[in-house]
Formats: C-alpha cells, sequence, structure tokens
C-alpha cells in the first residue's frame, strides 16, 4: 500500500488503469469525456493528473491508500 499523495503528479495511462481497475479504452474514453485530466508529453503520449484520479476516485485530499502493483 502507499499514500495516494506520493504518487507522481502525472500517471501514464497504465498506471491509471491499475488504480481505477479498468482497461485502457475505459481511461481513454473518461479523458475524452473530460472526467480525467491529461496532458499531452513530446512525444505524443497522454498523461493524467493524479488530482483528476483523486476526483474520480472520490478519495479525500489527505490519508488515502492505494495498491500499488
Amino acid at each position: 500500500m502507499k499514500q495516494f499523495n506520493e504518487l507522481p503528479l502525472l500517471l501514464r495511462v497504465g498506471a491509471v488503469t491499475q488504480l481505477i481497475r479498468a482497461g485502457r479504452s475505459t481511461v481513454y474514453r473518461l479523458i475524452d469525456t473530460g472526467k480525467l485530466d491529461s496532458v499531452e508529453s513530446d512525444k505524443g503520449q497522454r498523461q493524467i493528473t493524479r488530482e483528476s484520479v483523486r476526483r474520480y476516485l472520490k478519495l479525500p485530499t489527505e490519508g488515502a491508500l492505494v495498491k500499488v502493483l
């Protein structure tokens, strides 16, 4: 288990799939519908903000533990 606040500010799609327990296509759909915020890197990769994942999972701002595989 790890504190949610210890995760990087920007998360790769693969990491988000593990956190929300959903597939990649679901994560991309959540990005496209605005439920998750993302930024595109110079290499064209999308990364999701940690705060948008927190909002989606409805986690408290402090003390939330997540299982990181």
